[in-house]
């Protein structure tokens, strides 16, 4: 979830079978920040770093960082 002094904003996370969490809350955060850094809302946030952690836990191993396209 996003909290802010006026509001709340949760996202559920994207149906998938997992084949390895790791990395995963890393992942989401990463995709976070890029989406808040290139001033989206913070709904579209959400759904961007959960994209990016649904990417990293359908692979294996901490460092499978989507490419930008990948996720679009």
């Amino acid at each position: 979830g996003f909290y802010s002094p006026s509001a709340r904003f949760f996202a559920k996370a994207l149906p998938c079978q997992p084949v390895d969490t790791t990395g995963a809350g890393d992942s989401f955060a990463a995709g976070f920040l890029t989406a808040r850094a290139e001033g989206l809302l913070p709904e579209a946030c959400l759904a961007f770093g959960n994209r990016c952690a649904a990417f990293t836990i359908l692979r294996r191993g901490a460092r499978t960082s989507p490419a930008r396209g990948e996720l679009e």
